[in-house]
């Protein structure tokens, strides 16, 4: 009777310890699930983060050099943008051929350096930014010229060449399909060897003066 009695004890000590273990290996379980939906819901959230869209910036563009230029002739303009939108820049053109053999030998350079103000950014659509030209101003009073006889030379102080008329400016970022460029700032590109004729998106930062159709490529400084 007494053993009986001790075999039911134990049998029944036993159910209780695999029962407990049953339900810590469940609940660890459960946890290891938990943990799985909590790590999966970070990662998606982490996507999404990711994926959220980047407003353009000025302060994107302070390490690229804007250059307005055909690709032939002595002539350009170039252009630095600082993170509030402000810029300078300097424009160049050398003529020869425009000389007088007393005075100034060695021909004619155009040159000027100026300053301004782009407004805010507007967003057009994912590739494609408008601002305004709200202030511009230049070193040296625009149409006033000197000659320095020690090296023959005629400098004369000139508008920007690229800026002139400005009132629309437009962005373009890098991406931007070549579909919804305009033809005016197509050609520009084109015609320095900046854009090949197989380029079905743009690879740089672009910038358009609407008014007179002129287009500026950038690269890194």
């Amino acid at each position: 009777m007494k053993k009986r009695i001790v075999m039911g004890l134990m049998i029944g000590v036993l159910s209780l310890s695999l029962f407990a273990c049953g339900r810590k290996a469940d609940d660890t379980t459960d946890e290891s699930a938990n943990s799985v939906k909590i790590d999966v819901i970070a990662e998606d959230n982490t996507l999404e983060n990711d994926n959220e869209e980047k407003e353009l910036t000025y302060e994107d563009m302070t390490n690229l050099m804007f250059d307005f230029s055909s690709g032939v002739g002595g002539w350009g303009t170039e252009l630095r943008i600082a993170a509030d939108g402000s810029f300078e820049g300097s424009y160049h053109d050398s003529e020869l051929g425009d000389l007088d053999e007393t005075s100034y030998p060695n021909g004619t350079i155009y040159l000027n350096e100026f300053s301004g103000k782009f407004g805010e950014l507007e967003k057009m659509s994912d590739y494609i930014y408008k601002t305004t030209l709200d202030e511009i101003s230049y070193d040296h009073e625009i149409d006033t010229e000197e000659i320095d006889e020690s090296e023959g030379v005629r400098y004369v102080y000139a508008e920007g060449y690229g800026l002139e008329d400005a009132k629309d400016i437009y962005f373009y970022m890098p991406g931007c399909p070549i579909e919804d460029l305009p033809e005016d700032y197509i050609g520009w590109m084109r015609s320095k060897g900046a854009l090949e004729e197989e380029d079905t998106t743009l690879p740089f930062m672009g910038l358009y003066n609407e008014t007179p159709g002129n287009g500026f490529s950038s690269s890194e400084k």
